[in-house]
């Protein structure tokens, strides 16, 4: 049963009587912490108890001589299966890395070096084309003087 009474009406009910009016506020106390504080009380006892717990948890792990230790063969074999595709994922990085870098370089090269040798053919087939004219207008210019001197 619950009974709602305003502020005259419990003053008319109580009527100055201090014993009643202290064991009615303990009982509203008492009633508002059993409904709101009880959640608030109830985490705060679970953190406390988490925090006791990892507390306990570390020191002991900081206790434990980890020489005399010994882990399951499973444990093992996953953890150096896991340490061999982290550093192979590296080293394939860096594989790839070295052949991107070793790609450009061959390229850049390749290219300097074709340009290098066009530049040597052309002065090479210049010369050789200029050489060849040269001597080709001296031996027609040779023969022309020839035929003018003969013709005279």
């Amino acid at each position: 049963m619950k009974i709602q009474l305003d502020a005259k009406a419990l003053e008319a009910l109580i009527g100055g009587n201090t014993e009643a009016e202290i064991e009615i506020r303990g009982s509203i106390v008492q009633a508002f912490a059993k409904k709101y504080l009880k959640a608030v009380a109830n985490e705060h006892i679970v953190q406390k108890a988490k925090y006791t717990v990892e507390e306990f948890v570390r020191k002991e792990i900081a206790s434990i001589s980890w020489s005399t230790v010994s882990l399951d063969a499973r444990v093992v074999a996953h953890i150096r299966q896991a340490v061999i595709e982290a550093v192979d994922a590296i080293i394939d990085d860096q594989i790839e890395t070295i052949k991107i870098d070793l790609s450009r370089r061959v390229t850049s090269a390749a290219k300097k070096l074709t340009d290098l040798m066009d530049t040597k053919i052309s002065n090479q087939l210049n010369a050789a084309t200029i050489k060849e004219i040269n001597d080709r207008v001296a031996a027609r210019i040779k023969q022309l003087s020839a035929e003018l001197a003969g013709g005279k």
